[in-house]
């Protein structure tokens, strides 16, 4: 009975799913949405003519961003140097985890919107160069640059603070030899971060898939977004499955 109640919620999910799907469906298809093709070579084309402000103001914006967080956990640092009680010990260490967080999130939110922005930027018919190219392009390079150094500055910044910290943040086996520099505790937080971060990405690429099919079906918007997620909802499933399995192989060999 228990096997019949699974494929009962198996229809029923994929019922209502058909029947919301539906009705967006002819929601989109019977309003204005599906004329916004207009608009969005409209939103193009003033990205396009704006791009070297837009480069300037996230360049100025990550800049600040990751100057601050940098130097709350360069001040942590120091209250960590000298500070001798337990309890405060954890609360500053918690502040530089907090701001190295913060710090990673700006630099790498401002990193994408650049990648994105070019992106819009750069497809422009051939033969022609937008007003503000050069500009545009430098601050994007600048943008770019800045995220890379200030990842270095901020490793050993936190490598200044747990000196038992390893790794170049400069090789590519960086994040490994991180890893293996964690305690056991760290290593737990990590792990458990990675799980629900790919349960969420699988439900994050689920959404963005049907996104791409509805913007190829009602827009035109080409077949490389479905493409693209497809690959990578695929490859991270299946590095997922490959690692579990090798794991597991390598636990029951130890055993």
């Amino acid at each position: 009975m228990k096997n019949k109640g699974s494929y009962i919620k198996l229809a029923i999910k994929t019922a209502v799913g058909a029947v919301l799907g539906g009705i967006l469906g002819l929601v989109v298809l019977g309003t204005k949405v599906a004329h916004m093709g207009k608009e969005m070579k409209g939103l193009e084309s003033w990205i396009g003519a704006q791009a070297h402000w837009i480069f300037l103001l996230l360049f100025l914006i990550e800049l600040a961003a990751v100057v601050w967080s940098y130097n709350k956990v360069k001040d942590l640092r120091k209250q960590h140097q000298s500070e001798e009680d337990d309890e405060q010990i954890e609360k500053i260490e918690y502040g530089i985890e907090y701001y190295n967080t913060l710090f990673t999130v700006f630099a790498m939110v401002s990193f994408i919107l650049a990648m994105i922005f070019y992106g819009v930027f750069a497809g422009v018919p051939k033969g022609e160069i937008p007003r503000g190219f050069w500009m545009a392009t430098i601050m994007f390079i600048l943008i770019c640059v800045v995220y890379a150094v200030a990842h270095i500055k901020m490793v050993r910044l936190i490598q200044s603070i747990y000196p038992e910290k390893m790794g170049d943040p400069s090789d590519l086996n960086f994040d490994e030899v991180w890893l293996q520099s964690c305690d056991e505790a760290e290593r737990e937080v990590i792990y458990q971060s990675a799980y629900k971060t790919y349960r969420g990405s699988q439900w994050v690429l689920a959404v963005l898939m049907v996104v791409a099919l509805m913007g190829e079906i009602t827009w035109q918007t080409g077949v490389l977004a479905i493409v693209l997620i497809g690959i990578l909802w695929g490859t991270m499933g299946i590095m997922y499955c490959y690692y579990s399995l090798k794991l597991q192989k390598g636990k029951i060999s130890k055993e």
